[in-house]
């Protein structure tokens, strides 16, 4: 049987683990480490350059490099590599293509399938273009979960088989705390909380703006202006930084600088100073992982049985001595920060390999959906940190007389004014019984499965009239700047592209998991379709015959969920 490897895919550095003779490991890359940073590079010969290669390459030729991909992705901005674009999953999929490749050769057997893990904070859009991702990298991604949460599977086996458990999860470049409970072999997500802009990148950016500005009154000149010279003080600051966690102070030095070369530039930085300006962001991070334990109700008598550390941030001394001093409980790192999340995934894939219920993960949403009212007013059906599978429906009504149709326009997100949250979709509800204000019923359900998918019913409780739809988000609004160079024309038709092949990554999940429920036919079927909308994805230049793609595909959606209810029905019954 061939391995399944559990995949860490970071913003600064990835990792691959696989689960060897019972036991976890991390897999050694090309260049004989553990982890491979998140790096891609275009070389001088137009060859692709990923991890520690493109990362060297980065000081000489930064306009060819790409870095923090990982904050782009699920969004509608776009990587340049020399006067190429390419979409953050393109990216990430050469990332995920160079992990596979080491795991070959470590394991000296090919790799079809992986468990990829994600922030417990990501949304759907960022879920979806993650597994997309792996799809382009010849992966089949058997599940996505979150990163706190293979952190506390790889501790599993050191836990008290009844114990309160919270994962601070500080890497480079996104903060995440879960809170959990174990009971025996299952795992119960109570809460979760996270800062997609937090982590060793903002420390990173925060030295070298006091390097750079104490090295320019030094030099007398801007350096900003000058990226090879940013690069080169970037790399130096990052080194430092990690220096500062075992030593009080470091130095960065830049020797020879300017057109004469006889300037050397050199700035002391103290652990006293990284500190200090590190400080407020780590109020944050600790602000939320106090709210997520008051969440879970870990505030209590009891408290808190395990503080897992998991992230490469969390070596810093100020964070561990900060953390046990809000949260009165002393962290354990004793599994590498920078591995353990790969190792938990790799566990994970090896409980999907084998096909095991022995440990179990209930997890929960990290975001709030609801639907827009009257008034530009949210109203929350699914509140965060709801227990997944959910299924909730509530009743509404109309705002005018003689109102023959409803639009439902569907939120995530917890603000209560509707604008201010991301939408994922809309759709018509027509054919309503004519009648007064408020006087009609609509009924509207939510359904949230283990993916994060949403299908959203309304209907007429007078009339029986319903309508559904899934809502599989295309990705996040672009910033002008990923916008930029672009027509309206071409962002639609790479949006129905993109939303097409994010349909078609989950149904290939989906029909992995249902292949023994499903008749050879209707499996046919699926496949049929999901080659066409392949090839139609990658050929067709119409978006509006896209659309009709991503409509067939998203009624294999609610066929398949159709099979998942039957299962939990007859799982019920026995």
């Amino acid at each position: 049987m061939q391995p399944i490897i559990g995949i860490d895919l970071g913003t600064t550095n990835s990792s691959v683990g696989v689960v060897l003779h019972d036991e976890p490991r991390t897999v050694v890359n090309a260049v004989g480490n553990r982890t491979t940073p998140s790096v891609v590079s275009l070389g001088c010969d137009g060859e692709v350059l990923v991890g520690q290669s493109a990362r060297n390459q980065a000081v000489s030729r930064p306009e060819m490099t790409v870095r923090n991909v990982k904050r782009l992705i699920g969004t509608a901005e776009y990587c340049s590599l020399g006067d190429q674009r390419y979409a953050p999953e393109e990216i990430s999929a050469l990332i995920l293509e160079q992990l596979r490749s080491d795991a070959e050769a470590y394991l000296g057997t090919s790799v079809k399938e992986c468990v990829i893990t994600v922030p417990a904070h990501f949304s759907q859009a960022q879920r979806l273009a993650t597994r997309e991702a792996g799809r382009l990298a010849g992966l089949e991604v058997r599940r996505i979960i979150n990163e706190p949460t293979a952190a506390a599977l790889a501790y599993a086996s050191e836990l008290a088989r009844q114990a309160r458990i919270v994962v601070y999860d500080l890497g480079g470049g996104t903060f995440d705390v879960t809170c959990l409970e174990r009971d025996g072999e299952k795992f119960a997500v109570r809460s979760t909380l996270g800062d997609g802009a937090l982590g060793g990148v903002e420390f990173d950016r925060m030295l070298l703006e006091h390097v750079v500005k104490e090295f320019e009154q030094q030099a007398g000149t801007r350096l900003q202006e000058d990226r090879v010279v940013m690069q080169q003080l970037q790399e130096l600051v990052e080194r430092a930084k990690i220096e500062l966690s075992s030593r009080v102070s470091s130095t960065v030095a830049l020797p020879f600088f300017g057109r004469t070369g006889g300037t050397h530039l050199t700035c002391e930085l103290t652990r006293e100073l990284f500190e200090e300006l590190i400080t407020p962001m780590l109020h944050r991070s600790v602000g939320l992982t106090e709210l997520a334990v008051a969440e879970a109700g870990f505030n209590d008598e009891h408290g808190i049985d395990y503080l897992v550390l998991a992230g490469g941030s969390t070596r810093i001394p100020l964070v561990q001595r900060y953390l046990e001093r809000k949260l009165g409980c002393r962290p354990s790192a004793r599994i590498n920060p920078d591995e353990v999340v790969a190792l938990g995934a790799a566990l994970d894939a090896e409980l999907v390999r084998s096909a095991s219920e022995r440990r179990r993960v209930q997890d929960v949403t990290g975001f709030a959906l609801g639907v827009e009212t009257d008034g530009d007013t949210s109203t929350i059906l699914i509140p965060r940190n709801t227990a997944l599978p959910a299924r909730v429906t509530e009743v509404f009504t109309t705002v005018s007389d003689r109102q023959h149709s409803a639009q439902i326009h569907v939120l995530q997100g917890e603000e209560r004014i509707a604008s201010r949250n991301a939408s994922l979709g809309r759709f018509m509800l027509a054919g309503l019984s004519e009648g007064a204000r408020g006087e009609p019923r609509i009924e509207v359900g939510f359904e949230l499965d283990h993916d994060g998918i949403v299908t959203v019913r309304a209907r007429d409780l007078a009339s029986g009239v319903e309508e559904q739809t899934t809502v599989v988000p295309m990705f996040e609004e672009a910033s002008p700047e990923g916008r930029a160079g672009s027509t309206p024309g071409e962002d639609e038709l790479r949006a129905a592209q993109r939303q097409v092949q994010r349909l078609i990554s989950y149904l290939e999940g989906q029909l992995s998991k249902h292949a023994g429920a499903l008749d050879a036919e209707f499996r046919t079927e699926i496949e049929e379709l999901l080659q066409a909308a392949q090839h139609a994805a990658r050929t067709l230049r119409r978006p509006a015959r896209l659309h009709e793609y991503r409509i067939a595909l998203e009624t294999i959606v609610q066929e398949l969920r159709a099979v998942d209810l039957e299962s939990e029905v007859g799982n019920e019954g026995a």
